[in-house]
């Protein structure tokens, strides 16, 4: 009986959703000088968020906006490119020394 779910599912499964893309023109752009509102906390250092931006494919997810930030981390709204849903992707700080990786390997 098992098999026979296994079996609908897979015969039944929907192809990925296609990623979408974003208009690069008609939008207002942000100016580089002025900091954003996350930048401006005491606790803000350059270097430690991982820049993402709207459209960047990580793994199956595609980002489709910004939700909020905090001290440690950054929490985007994502579409799911597999399961054609929308996810809340959370993404931290890096921590600790950056060359801290390659002396591991």
């Amino acid at each position: 009986m098992a098999s026979i779910f296994r079996w609908t599912r897979t015969a039944f499964r929907r192809a990925p959703s296609p990623s979408r893309c974003f208009p690069t023109t008609g939008i207002e752009w942000i100016n580089d000088v002025q900091p954003l509102e996350e930048e401006k906390f005491e606790g803000f250092r350059r270097g430690l968020y991982y820049p993402v931006n709207i459209g960047d494919i990580a793994s199956k997810y595609q980002v489709v906006g910004k939700l909020g930030y905090g001290v440690t981390s950054t929490v985007w709204l994502a579409r799911d490119l597999q399961a054609y849903d929308y996810v809340a992707l959370k993404i931290y700080i890096r921590d600790g020394d950056p060359q801290e990786e390659f002396k591991i390997y």
